[in-house]
């Protein structure tokens, strides 16, 4: 809608792109082993909208790294940390203190030169659930008890809570709905249809 911004906005990220590549070859040589490195920039609208935050271009831009199991997550980012400076109160740990079973990462930021990078560590598992959600679950022909342990960390005691207060199926779907639904979300189409 504003093709001046845009090609300002796109002008500044792709002026990074060049350094962040160095940045990354520089982690991935450094760090190296068996773990997955992965170049990621922010979309160009969310570049936009936190530009406007007085976000740094840097911040624009990760490394993602995806390792085998929860220690592997641990054991580079130990290497991680060895190797280049971290930014002081920038770690954070989402694999011991899960938020989201769809946000299990650990994530960091560290100096790489002159540069702060902020460097995000996933397990296969956990990289596939943040990418695709349930379908990773359904995609990988999970077992019926990885889909419930699933549906408990994402519904907690919801389910169970539902189970003791419902009397017939009806109120049952009631209860889960409410606990699933509780905010609205409106989407519009291009045409201003809800």
């Amino acid at each position: 809608m504003n093709p001046v911004r845009c090609s300002e906005v796109v002008g500044a990220v792709e002026s990074y792109s060049a350094q962040f590549d160095r940045v990354f070859q520089q982690v991935r040589e450094k760090v190296g082993g068996t773990a997955t490195f992965e170049g990621m920039r922010e979309p160009l609208y969310q570049s936009y909208s936190l530009l406007q935050d007085d976000v740094e271009v840097s911040d624009l831009y990760s490394i993602r790294i995806t390792t085998d199991s929860v220690l592997g997550c641990y054991s580079v980012m130990g290497s991680v940390h060895q190797v280049f400076k971290p930014v002081a109160d920038a770690f954070v740990d989402h694999l011991a203190l899960t938020v989201s079973p769809f946000n299990q990462k650990l994530q960091t930021k560290v100096w790489v030169g002159n540069d702060m990078v902020r460097i995000i560590l996933q397990t296969r598992e956990g990289k596939a659930l943040s990418d695709q959600g349930v379908l990773a679950l359904l995609r990988e022909e999970k077992s019926s008890v990885s889909i419930q342990r699933l549906s408990h960390e994402c519904l907690g005691w919801d389910i169970h809570n539902a189970t003791e207060i419902a009397e017939d199926v009806l109120e049952f779907e009631a209860v889960v709905s409410h606990a699933l639904f509780q905010e609205t979300i409106t989407i519009y189409t291009p045409d201003w249809n809800a």
